[in-house]
Parts: structure tokens; C-alpha cells; sequence
């Protein structure tokens, strides 16, 4: 897996728009799921931290995972 950026929001959403979907998840201990990008899109710029967002470089799946309130203490 490739970092693209951590806790970002203008990277993260960049590195993301050309996708239709990519694997997404809030919160550090929930999985991975498949999620339209645009509604990543909307979730990162209302989340108060950004997002982390990675790549599988085999398969061109973006991971994006945007952490829950409860993460941060």
C-alpha cells in the first residue's frame, strides 16, 4: 500500500475524485467497505480532522479511512 496522504482534506479529495468508488471506512476499528466517491467526498469535507487515504498499487483501489471522534483522544 502506497501513503498518498494522512488527515488532509484538499490532498485527500484530489487523490480520490477520479474514482467511482473506493474502500472507506470511519473510525479505526471498523472495516473496510465499498462506498461512492462522492459521498467520501462529502464525508472528508465535513470531517473536523481530513483523511487518511492509501493506494493498492496492484489493484488501483483507493483506501480511505477518516478517523471518529473518539480516535483522536
Amino acid at each position: 500500500m502506497k501513503n498518498i496522504c494522512t488527515l488532509q482534506v484538499e490532498n485527500a479529495i484530489e487523490a480520490i475524485q477520479h474514482t467511482k468508488t473506493v474502500m472507506y471506512k470511519h473510525g479505526v476499528w471498523n472495516e473496510y467497505y465499498e462506498r461512492k466517491t462522492e459521498e467520501v467526498i462529502e464525508s472528508i469535507k465535513k470531517s473536523g480532522y481530513g483523511a487518511d487515504v492509501r493506494l493498492n498499487e496492484a489493484t488501483g483501489i483507493f483506501y480511505v479511512s477518516i478517523p471518529a471522534d473518539c480516535d483522536m483522544w
